[in-house]
């Protein structure tokens, strides 16, 4: 497992990072909490990708001002995930 573009939401409680899994390539948008300490998947990506290929590319991911979503980059898309504790399950 692969950690990536560790990223700080605007209002300082929540940290979204890449986690690439191993040699699949397969990729989730993790949420850690940082008051909680829990770890939460956002989303799994459904692109496969190899790890190191986004520093080339830039962060595949990004946090809306408010904070209340982000925006990622899936399949040759842009998606938005409105961030939730209902949107995301524990890990």
């Amino acid at each position: 497992r692969y950690l990536q573009f560790p990223r700080i939401s605007p209002n300082g409680r929540m940290l979204a990072y890449l986690s690439v899994l191993g040699k699949t390539g397969l990729s989730e948008i993790m949420l850690y909490d940082l008051r909680s300490g829990k770890h939460r998947t956002l989303v799994t990506l459904s692109s496969q990708w190899e790890a190191g290929i986004y520093p080339a590319m830039g962060c595949p991911f990004s946090w809306s001002p408010d904070g209340e979503n982000i925006a990622y980059a899936d399949a040759s898309r842009i998606k938005i995930v409105h961030v939730t504790i209902e949107s995301t399950r524990e890990k």
